[in-house]
């Protein structure tokens, strides 16, 4: 009789995926790892009580206990997703998630895999383990909210990730691979895998990287590292984006690090964004500097200033955009804020 199958070995077959992908770029071997860590996993014996063969002390079992979700709430309200912490170990036939989360992490990897052989349709049909094994992607996507399905989604389709298609353009080969690879962690908002990947593609690849393709790493480090609220950490990859001859001002990612330092420094804010709205050579991004500047005056009760910038906004963005739909509703918000502030007439 053939021996069940269990969820740890499973999790060992989409670990060698991960060694091709980052080790070597091998997207064929990583691809063929994760189809044999998905089908063992899902064949696994969750029932098989492994742990219990043998007697345990009640420190180990408490070591082992699992978090309750592979997701859960922070003090702020935010989705964070499971870490284990160095030399824990979680005991798979104890844990509900155990299996569905090894599951996931294999399907996105593999997704991404097709994803960089140009099979669009394929790895956005690896996309649906999201919204079968994580609830709360689930209920943020049937609610159409930002989740890591529908950016994954977004992004295969549009041929990129958070890199534009410009910027993926300055990875080659296995530094390629390791860009997607950090891509796919940022998108499914795991800051600290993210910016850890950048890091080794910074260190690994440093000899053939060019300057478009530091500059992007910069980039995406910072808003990793901004997103995850670490601003202090920050700020040092913004330094290439500063100055008059900034060492990345030639570079397609000069324009969109304008939001992340502006964001990062407040006082500086409104001149890049104007910088921006008024120089970027991307008509496109010239309306999302024109968003924003709307945004801040509105926030700041500037409806004169909010009014002018929404107003050019509708007039260059397509009206069924999100552009010119932002545009459209915030100068009705404006307009109703308006008609309430207006002293009424003399009896």
């Amino acid at each position: 009789m053939a021996q069940a199958e269990h969820p740890y070995r499973g999790e060992a077959f989409r670990l060698l995926g991960d060694v091709a992908l980052e080790d070597r770029g091998d997207i064929t071997t990583a691809k063929s790892c994760y189809t044999q860590a998905i089908t063992v996993l899902a064949q696994a014996n969750v029932h098989a009580r492994v742990m219990d063969r043998f007697q345990v002390p009640d420190v180990s079992r408490e070591r082992t206990k699992p978090p309750q979700a592979m997701r859960e709430h922070d003090g702020w309200g935010n989705l964070v997703w499971f870490q284990p912490e160095p030399g824990q170990v979680i005991n798979a036939d104890t844990c509900d998630w155990y299996a569905d989360y090894q599951t996931l992490l294999a399907q996105t990897k593999r997704s991404m895999c097709f994803f960089l052989a140009g099979k669009t349709e394929a790895a956005i049909k690896d996309l649906d383990a999201m919204l079968r094994l994580d609830p709360d992607d689930k209920e943020l996507t049937d609610r159409n909210m930002p989740s890591n399905y529908l950016r994954l989604r977004d992004d295969y389709r549009s041929g990129r990730l958070y890199a534009t298609a410009n910027e993926l353009a300055h990875f080659t080969s296995r530094a390629l691979v390791k860009v997607v690879e950090a891509e796919v962690f940022f998108e499914t908002e795991q800051w600290d895998l993210a910016v850890a990947a950048y890091n080794r593609i910074a260190a690994d690849e440093r000899l053939s990287l060019s300057v478009g393709a530091r500059a992007y790493l910069d980039y995406a480090r910072g808003c990793a590292l901004d997103f995850a609220g670490k601003t202090t950490e920050a700020m040092p990859f913004t330094a290439g984006f500063s100055g008059a001859k900034s060492e990345f001002s030639g570079t397609s990612t000069y324009w969109r690090a304008l939001f992340l330092i502006g964001n990062l420094d407040k006082k500086q804010e409104v001149d890049l964004l104007t910088h921006g709205a008024c120089n970027c050579p991307d008509p496109s991004l010239r309306l999302d500097f024109l968003l924003r500047l709307g945004q801040l005056a509105f926030c700041h009760d500037q409806d004169a200033e909010a009014t002018r910038y929404f107003t050019a906004l509708r007039s260059a963005a397509k009206l069924d955009e999100y552009r010119g739909i932002a545009a459209g509703k915030y100068l009705d918000l404006i307009r109703s804020r308006s008609s309430r502030t207006m002293p009424s007439s003399p009896r």
